[in-house]
């Protein structure tokens, strides 16, 4: 690595650490005393799991975890594996709508981002090569989502690598 990334790279280690510093300096002087606004349980009678929340450009909220659930809030699925789950929230954590994405073995979803077209970003890790995945080369591959606004699938991309 030539001189100019090392110090790139200790630029950015120093001032995160120095906005980490300020940031936890200014919470301990706030008079905040936190409440909370609202508690919310949605799932089914199986593991439903939160991995990663985000705040929606409308508001709200957009949830990613995963389910081997097949009743209660999840309705689209029939198989007790374990799929990707993405909850959407409006500001009052009022269910606005919950899809389930994967096919008949393990696939968790791990994180999201919402897109600059208003759709998300999902990742994680899957085992299937059928339902919503078209390719899985071993054993859990990386499994890439992108959605519209309303949840459905624009395409969908497996990373990785058969061990044989």
């Amino acid at each position: 690595m030539c001189r100019h990334s090392w110090f790139i790279l200790a630029l950015f280690i120093f001032s995160c650490s120095t906005d980490l510093e300020n940031n936890q300096s200014n919470l301990l002087n706030s008079d905040f005393k936190g409440t909370v606004e609202w508690i919310k349980n949605f799932g089914g009678s199986g593991e439903d799991t939160g991995q990663a929340i985000i705040q929606t450009l409308d508001g709200g909220y957009a949830i990613l975890g995963f389910s081997n659930s097949v009743d209660g809030d999840i309705t689209d699925k029939e198989l007790e594996v374990h799929d990707y789950w993405l909850l959407k929230l409006d500001a009052d954590g009022n269910l606005q709508w919950n899809k389930t994405y994967g096919g008949s073995k393990d696939d968790r979803g791990q994180s999201l981002v919402q897109t600059f077209d208003g759709g998300y970003a999902l990742t994680g890790y899957a085992m299937s090569d059928d339902g919503d995945g078209s390719v899985n080369n071993g054993f859990h591959d990386n499994w890439l989502l992108k959605l519209n606004a309303s949840g459905d699938i624009e395409w969908e991309k497996s990373f990785g690598f058969s061990w044989s």
